[in-house]
């Protein structure tokens, strides 16, 4: 049975396997949700659904940068090396 480090791990990877990948779905109301999860009382667990929500969805065009900086910056979850 996996622990809540490894599943958060795993889901980590799993993003940033769809940041790389050629279809990145877009990100522009993902990122209005973070915005609007962590104004809304710090629900960085809501917006941590949404972001895994949204890494299951299909789609291109989005800006996996812009969602990196986001994620970064107001989850503190550093997706680079």
């Amino acid at each position: 049975m996996r622990n809540e480090t490894q599943i958060a791990q795993a889901e980590i990877n799993k993003l940033i396997e769809k940041l790389n990948s050629k279809e990145v779905p877009p990100t522009d109301a993902l990122i209005a949700k973070i915005y609007d999860f962590i104004a809304d009382d710090l629900k960085s667990a809501e917006a941590i659904s949404a972001i895994n929500n949204w890494v299951d969805s299909p789609g291109s065009g989005g800006d996996a940068d812009q969602l990196v900086a986001v994620i970064d910056g107001l989850l503190g979850i550093s997706l680079t090396a």
